[in-house]
């Protein structure tokens, strides 16, 4: 079984804030449970860490205050050499507020914030790597909780994709989304990294042209895995397929 853990970045829209990322990481039960072990060994290490939070990272606050940069990049570069011996692949899915608003955005239902969008993304893309493997590995999804209005805006589309995919390929997920506090869940923290430096890379992208500089996001960049950031012809395209109910993999091949 694939579990997949997942955490957002950059809720609601502002000068600072153009875009929204959902990213995480996809690895096997066996896999995770041997990677967990590692990390754990890590963040006890000196200095320890006892909870990992991107932004605080960054910044150095929080559970970073008081490190240097190279404790904290030293710390985080041995964490991500983790998820790399034990094969987790890296998600990420980016779509910017101004064409989700102009294109797919509606007053009020699933396509009111771009949580729908980014999650049926996500999932259409493991479902489509695990209906080609003759194992047909099952896959559970593991997010975040906390927010109210995460968890509900998740539970309606995972109830807008049980209408509309086949049910073979529903069956390969294990149960409902799952919702955890992400302080007692490494991969979720893991995850929160990860979206975090794929949030910030694109704002700098799109403020100066050039990549985000920090040799965390440079070791987070090496790991195997798939992106995207949905440009107006791919959410014109999920526009009509989704008003169609016509819901494929096919949304990543464009």
């Amino acid at each position: 079984m694939l579990q997949v853990f997942v955490d957002d970045s950059g809720r609601g829209e502002n000068e600072a804030n153009p875009i929204f990322v959902l990213a995480g990481y996809a690895g096997t039960v066996r896999n995770w449970e041997a990677a967990a072990d590692d990390l754990q060994r890590i963040m006890k290490a000196q200095p320890v860490l006892n909870y990992l939070k991107g932004k605080e990272a960054a910044s150095l606050s929080g559970n970073f205050k008081g490190w240097t940069p190279e404790q904290r990049d030293a710390k985080l570069k041995a964490m991500i050499a983790v998820l790399r011996k034990y094969r987790i692949l890296a998600l990420s899915f980016a779509v910017t507020y101004s064409e989700f608003n102009r294109i797919l955005a509606t007053p009020k239902g699933l396509m009111k914030t771009p949580y729908a969008l980014a999650f049926c993304n996500v999932v259409v893309w493991m479902l489509d790597s695990a209906m080609k493997k003759r194992s047909r590995e099952k896959i559970e999804l593991i997010f975040d909780g906390g927010l109210i209005g995460r968890d509900r805006n998740i539970k309606d589309a995972y109830r807008g994709m049980i209408e509309n995919l086949p049910k073979s390929a529903m069956d390969l997920l294990v149960g409902k989304p799952r919702f955890e506090d992400d302080r007692e869940f490494l991969p979720i923290q893991m995850a929160d990294l990860f979206a975090w430096h794929c949030r910030r890379d694109y704002a700098e992208q799109f403020a100066t042209g050039k990549q985000y500089e920090s040799p965390v996001w440079d070791e987070l960049r090496t790991l195997n895995g798939k992106s995207l950031l949905m440009r107006p012809m791919h959410l014109i395209d999920f526009k009509r397929r989704w008003q169609q109910k016509l819901i494929s993999g096919e949304w990543t091949q464009r």
